[in-house]
């Protein structure tokens, strides 16, 4: 079984091969849409298996709503759709790496007057 860090680089690669490549896979990978997804699907699902921080899990879950629209935009046809799922899903994931929290950061203050101020 891989460590959850060689698991989390080696989807990351996964990504990468597929935003290069999708939909049109070099020949001689022998690679399909199905077969590159359901890798991606996969090794994020694991990633979530393994994860115990709910704010990753809420990221990862986001991640496979998206890969799984892309894969949907992509068998109709639709390239920039699934593109931008794809690049989404992407996204969500590396939110889920870096540990970022699903909650908002407060930026300023408004108090009752209508005066902001920094908190």
């Amino acid at each position: 079984m891989d460590d959850l860090r060689s698991l989390i680089r080696r989807v990351s690669d996964d990504f990468a091969y597929v935003v290069c490549y999708c939909p049109g896979f070099p020949e001689e990978d022998r690679e399909t849409l199905d077969s590159a997804f359901r890798a991606l699907v996969t090794g994020v699902e694991a990633v979530f298996e393994r994860t115990k921080n709910p704010d990753a899990t809420h990221w990862l879950r986001l991640s496979l709503r998206d890969l799984n629209a892309a894969l949907a935009a992509y068998r109709l046809g639709d390239n920039l759709e699934g593109e931008r799922l794809l690049e989404s899903g992407r996204g969500y994931f590396e939110d889920s790496v870096k540990g970022k929290p699903i909650r908002g950061q407060v930026d300023y203050f408004v108090d009752s007057e209508g005066n902001t101020r920094s908190p």
